[in-house]
């Protein structure tokens, strides 16, 4: 029987962002003008200020070559236009965000009837063409050939179209509240190394990256079940920076020397499955999850629906197994035998907003299933942030 706890605006027409500060400083107090002096000459860039200072321009360079030159016309193929790979459920997800963006009036004038009258109806008709292509075959993608019946279609699809601004907010991003010397003295002295703070964020900070990441087409990376944004896809921002600044200074006991590996958002169909037993490239990693408790079913009915969390394991994989054999269970049948071993030990942690878990990327981890109501503003949506390279890890004691 398996062990398991639980615990309780169109882009390249509209510039992509204008940059905003990444570096806060308190105002500070009146006082000695030269003791004020000393401390400006003796304040230093941290390293984060300096990563994201160099960094940001360029994530946001690269995430602009996914733009549209232009509005595609109807039947008209745009020179970019190529075959793609039309997965159902990224075309259903794109259209609840249409929708969404529409409903919330969000595009100017010019963009919205766009929307509404042409990239809409195509994109319906896209889902209905691939759904018709894939029937009776088992299959869950399909490749599609530029059609100028669907020159809209193929001239968005996977591209950024609208970017909310994803601006650093002028307060705190991480509750002032919480005592992070007790979080890191916990993880450090716990045999299983995982921690979990609720009200993680103030609540402008959450709903400032719920908004940056409901309304801002940067969804381009498509796996089974779910979609994804990286840094250099859209979702580098400085409201992002701001957040990774600040999980550092909150967490500078524990990623000290650990460097920022990788940063994404994911964003889950919600009736489909997650992702599978995996480990990652990195030491330790932060998981924080968005979407309102409430859409998450488990939240109302325990005993019926799955948490929708985060199930993290008591082992992990061998220092000698490469990349590709520790981060994919479908490509690896030896996971599950590992797991098998230890009868899948594993600490479950339920899907509630604004909730972080810290914990050692070395264990085998995976999402757990789920169950959210339906809706765009329903999906399931966690932001993920990698320290240190897994070369350099020093790996988690196995607890079974």
């Amino acid at each position: 029987m398996t062990a398991r706890r639980t615990c309780p605006g169109l882009i390249c027409l509209v510039p992509l962002l204008v940059a905003y500060p990444i570096a806060f400083l308190r105002p500070s107090s009146p006082g000695c003008r030269d003791a004020g002096a000393v401390m400006a000459r003796a304040r230093r860039p941290s390293e984060a200020e300096v990563f994201w200072a160099k960094k940001l321009p360029k994530f946001k360079e690269m995430a602009q070559g996914l733009g549209v030159p232009y509005l595609p016309e109807p039947g008209a193929l745009p020179s970019w236009a190529s075959p793609v790979l039309v997965v159902p459920h990224q075309v259903e997800r794109d259209i609840e965000q249409l929708e969404y963006l529409v409903a919330r009036g969000v595009m100017n004038s010019e963009l919205e009837n766009y929307v509404k009258e042409f990239a809409l109806p195509e994109f319906h008709l896209a889902l209905k063409v691939v759904n018709q292509a894939l029937e009776g075959t088992g299959d869950d993608s399909a490749m599609m050939e530029p059609n100028e019946h669907l020159a809209v279609f193929f001239g968005l699809y996977g591209r950024l179209l609208h970017l909310h601004p994803g601006g650093a907010v002028k307060t705190d991003i991480i509750n002032p509240e919480i005592n992070f010397d007790a979080v890191q003295s916990d993880f450090r002295t716990k045999r299983h190394r995982v921690v979990v703070i609720d009200d993680f964020f103030t609540p402008e900070a959450l709903q400032n990256l719920r908004d940056f990441l409901l309304e801002s087409t940067i969804w381009s990376d498509v796996k089974r079940g779910y979609v994804g944004t990286y840094l250099h896809t859209g979702f580098a921002s400085s409201l992002v920076a701001q957040v990774e600044q600040e999980i550092r200074r909150s967490f500078a006991d524990v990623l000290d020397g650990l460097v920022l590996q990788n940063a994404w958002a994911y964003m889950y169909d919600g009736k489909l499955p997650g992702i599978g037993a995996h480990a990652d490239d990195s030491q330790l990693q932060i998981n924080i999850y968005l979407t309102p408790s409430e859409a998450n079913l488990w939240s109302s009915d325990e005993s019926r629906h799955p948490s929708g969390g985060l199930v993290i394991y008591g082992v992990g994989p061998p220092a000698s197994w490469s990349f590709q054999k520790y981060n994919s269970e479908s490509k690896n049948s030896e996971i599950q035998e590992i797991l098998a071993k230890s009868g899948h030990w594993n600490l479950t942690v339920p899907y509630v907003q604004n909730r972080a878990i810290l914990f050692d990327s070395t264990y085998f981890h995976k999402t757990d299933d789920m169950s959210f109501r339906e809706g765009y503003s329903n999906r399931r949506i966690n932001l993920t942030f990698l320290y240190g390279r897994r070369d350099r890890l020093v790996p988690a004691p196995a607890v079974a």
